[in-house]
């Protein structure tokens, strides 16, 4: 269990690095892809609700410390994004094209009405989705369309990622 958990925050750690120190600077990109919520996403759908919610802890706390945005920001929202994948546990099956593409299009969806809702609670804070943007749309598109192919490389870990089913909680 704690090889998986290792395994998965070093994951998260170089997604998130490799999202804010490779991709935030290409210049034509309209938005920049959430690698890390793909694979919160992944892991919460293989490991449970307390796995999830843990990545998407780490997620968002690598995120918070690697951006520019208040401590916590991210944290709230993908710590949520862990806990409701982790619900669907075992019951969707992520292999081929359609399954992760349609998963992480919604969670996408759920990420921005998160931050639309952090930022209606909480006005001071200045990061908001304009929900119909170029940006939501090519984000939305790229998360979704990496998502297999991310959740296939994501197998490739499988033996020290993944938890065993009578772990899974």
């Amino acid at each position: 269990m704690i090889k998986s958990m290792i395994t998965g925050i070093l994951i998260l750690l170089c997604s998130s690095v490799f999202e804010s120190a490779v991709l935030s600077n290409i210049t034509f990109l309209p938005a920049i892809p959430d690698l890390s919520l793909i694979c919160v996403v992944f892991i919460a759908l293989h490991n449970g609700r307390t796995y999830g919610e843990v990545s998407g802890f780490f997620s968002g706390l690598f995120l918070d410390f690697l951006s520019a945005c208040p401590i916590g920001f991210n944290c709230l929202f993908r710590t949520i994004i862990g806990y409701a994948g982790g619900k669907f546990c075992k019951i969707l099956d992520t292999e081929g094209f359609t399954v992760p593409f349609l998963t992480v299009l919604i969670f996408t969806g759920l990420k921005v009405l998160l931050v639309q809702l952090v930022a209606i609670l909480f006005p001071s804070v200045s990061v908001a989705y304009k929900i119909i943007s170029v940006s939501f749309v090519f984000e939305l598109l790229a998360n979704s369309l990496l998502a297999p192919f991310i959740f296939k490389f994501l197998r490739v870990f499988k033996n020290s990622l993944i938890l065993k089913p009578e772990n899974v909680r």
